[in-house]
């Protein structure tokens, strides 16, 4: 099976308590952790940040295809950098990606959306099968059901009145995949979130919860495996995470 992940980054970012060469150092070990379990696979890392480290990148693996915004993309800029909504950038970024190198993208048979500055665990070949075509792959654990409110955001604009729930679902966007046979259809879903997430009634939204909504159909018709993959790194704000 052919596979291409996409490496979503922002190396350069005002609102993270670490520096731009610690989060450097932390995109390394990305791309360390990627290449050693996965060292067939191709690699799109897609950086919104003013400068360019694709000469550092390239270094670490040579066939990295480097996206860089700034350059390829300078209308994008502006939202990836200082939207009030971090998802809007993450979002564009994957979409940037797909946009650029769309039928190159359908040679393959998994794309891998992965993000910078977290390394991962149990990327083998297990789910990449045939029995995976037409389906995502996400991990999934009882934290990702929640309350409709929480207290903070009341999460009921995206009920589905045709699937009710007592409970809101959420994906966790750090680490998942999806069969080449969904990339016309994710790419709307892409649309579809940045859209969204630009209306004012979503601007407390993420991207969690609204690409679990998006792809509700393919929830209940079972083309969603959960996987045993793990996440590991520091979020934004220092926080150590362990998924």
């Amino acid at each position: 099976m052919r596979k291409i992940f996409i490496v979503t980054s922002v190396i350069e970012a005002s609102n993270s308590v670490f520096s731009t060469d610690s989060r450097l150092a932390q995109t390394i070990d990305t791309i360390k952790s990627i290449s050693r379990q996965q060292p067939a696979a191709d690699i799109i890392f897609v950086d919104g940040s003013k400068s360019s480290y694709k000469k550092i990148l390239k270094e670490i693996n040579p066939k990295i295809n480097y996206l860089h915004i700034a350059q390829e993309r300078p209308d994008l800029l502006n939202t990836i950098l200082y939207s009030n909504n971090k998802s809007i950038g993450e979002a564009t970024l994957i979409k940037a990606a797909i946009d650029r190198d769309f039928l190159k993208l359908l040679e393959y048979d998994f794309i891998i959306k992965a993000t910078g500055r977290y390394y991962y665990e149990n990327l083998n070949d297990d789910h990449f099968q045939e029995s995976s075509i037409n389906k995502f792959l996400f991990i999934q654990s009882e934290d990702d059901i929640r309350e409709w409110d929480n207290g903070q955001i009341d999460y009921s604009l995206i009920k589905d009145l045709r699937y009710p729930n007592n409970k809101r679902h959420v994906f966790k966007t750090g680490l998942y995949a999806l069969s080449t046979k969904k990339l016309w259809m994710f790419r709307d879903k892409l649309t579809n979130i940045i859209t969204k997430l630009k209306n004012p009634l979503y601007q407390n939204y993420d991207i969690e919860n609204l690409l679990y909504n998006e792809l509700l159909d393919e929830v209940v018709s079972n083309n969603i495996i959960n996987v045993n993959w793990k996440i590991l790194g520091w979020c934004a704000n220092g926080i150590f995470v362990n998924t």
